[in-house]
């Protein structure tokens, strides 16, 4: 697995034999970077086979359409994001209260992604046949149709924004752009019951060592 930070969220390639995953597109000048990794690594664009989006945001899903026409992957992500990001809805601002909107709303605009079509709805529970198998978990909160990864076999779960982490603490997605604060406590929950070792995020830090054990710390604070 290969993490791209850049401003923005970040961009996450999963290299499966002569299988690549992606997960995320990050902003709009984010593809080129994930093509040239993929050459370094002796891959060609279209060894990518799906792209999976965590959620609607603009720094996830700003390199979207350009990064599906350059590779032909699958487009995968939640009915609950499905619609926005396809364009058939207005794009919604990510700030959750009014006077930041107000403040940068303008701004945000001018980032709002293009439209691309979701080939693939992912539910709670799919499995794509990647790395082992990657397991789909719904959990809703910072969007409708946020979603996390699971892999198995790696013993590494996939938050995106369903997390931060901030001073070497974890805590709950960011309030200024969570949909539902009590749906991202709920699915937090719900992601500390689950068997792993890792933690990865699209903004901050793996965490490697007592990766459970933290989240489940956080968890009871839900309580």
């Amino acid at each position: 697995m290969y993490q791209l930070t850049s401003v923005g969220a970040a961009v996450t390639v999963v290299v499966d034999g002569g299988q690549v995953v992606v997960l995320d597109a990050g902003m709009r000048s984010t593809p080129p970077r994930v093509l040239a990794l993929l050459e370094q690594l002796g891959l060609r664009p279209d060894q990518v086979t799906h792209i999976l989006v965590t959620h609607h945001h603009p720094d996830h899903i700003g390199g979207l359409l350009a990064l599906q026409q350059a590779t032909g992957a699958l487009v995968a992500a939640h009915a609950g994001d499905r619609a926005v990001i396809q364009g058939d809805v207005p794009f919604p601002s990510p700030f959750v209260h009014k006077p930041l909107e107000l403040a940068f709303g303008g701004l945000m605009r001018l980032m709002d992604p293009r439209p691309t079509p979701v080939e693939l709805p992912l539910a709670h529970g799919d499995v794509i046949d990647v790395a082992g198998g990657i397991r789909i978990l719904h959990t809703p909160g910072h969007t409708q149709g946020s979603l996390s990864f699971l892999f198995p076999e790696r013993g590494l779960l996939f938050v995106g924004d369903a997390l931060q982490r901030h001073f070497g603490r974890l805590d709950w997605p960011d309030p200024m752009y969570t949909w539902d604060m009590a749906a991202a406590r709920r699915s937090v929950v719900a992601l500390s019951e689950l068997d792993f070792d890792v933690l990865a995020f699209s903004h901050f830090p793996v965490v490697r060592r007592a990766a459970r054990a933290d989240l489940q710390r956080l968890a009871a604070r839900a309580a």
